[in-house]
């Protein structure tokens, strides 16, 4: 499934967007962990792109970190740690919940209530959870979110494997944000790049 939104000029020039890279933490990484994306690596790969593109272009930068009480995302355990090249920087934003929703640290949710028409780009992992979950968040608040597809990943979900699980979840996310792929991200900020800074 190939999920195109048309991007009117006025949204992105209106927007105040946030790049927000939630969950790349060793739990969804780690062969035989509960939460471990089997194959993550394309995923990772695309997401540290955008990450390494973002810092060039000096867009906002907000990295989410989930911590629960128990055996998983245990702030002692270092599978909570991040994955490799997804250390926050000194210059960028941290914000750590112990639900799914990114809304759930309410430093970002008052962030965003104080930010006019806020747009994030979301990449995450799983996006059956933190993706899903902010996303039907954003929606009821009336905020935008652009969520990039080939920059998350999903575990197994059921009978599906992971590649179906996430196409499903995708297709759900597209009903409460814009799904898109990084190519496709790019080519719109390049094409409105002469016009206005993205940013």
């Amino acid at each position: 499934m190939n999920i195109v939104p048309l991007f009117p000029q006025r949204s992105w020039r209106q927007a105040s967007a946030i790049v927000a890279f939630a969950d790349f933490q060793r739990e969804y990484t780690a062969a035989g962990r509960a939460f471990a994306v089997t194959d993550p690596g394309p995923a990772v790969a695309r997401a540290r792109r955008w990450l390494e593109t973002a810092r060039a272009k000096m867009l906002p930068i907000a990295h989410f970190r989930q911590y629960r009480n128990g055996a998983y995302f245990n702030r002692t355990s270092p599978f909570a740690d991040w994955i490799d090249g997804f250390r926050p920087r000194t210059d960028e934003i941290l914000y750590e919940r112990g639900l799914p929703s990114c809304y759930a640290d309410s430093g970002f949710s008052d962030f965003t209530a104080n930010v006019a028409e806020p747009l994030i780009i979301l990449a995450g992992l799983s996006a059956d959870q933190v993706c899903l979950a902010t996303a039907v968040e954003a929606s009821g608040r009336g905020h935008r979110v652009i969520y990039l597809s080939d920059c998350s990943a999903t575990p197994s979900l059921g009978g599906l494997g992971e590649a179906d699980a996430h196409r499903a979840v995708s297709a759900v996310i597209a009903t409460y944000a814009d799904v898109l792929t990084l190519d496709q991200l790019l080519a719109e900020m390049d094409s409105l790049a002469p016009r206005r800074s993205f940013a």
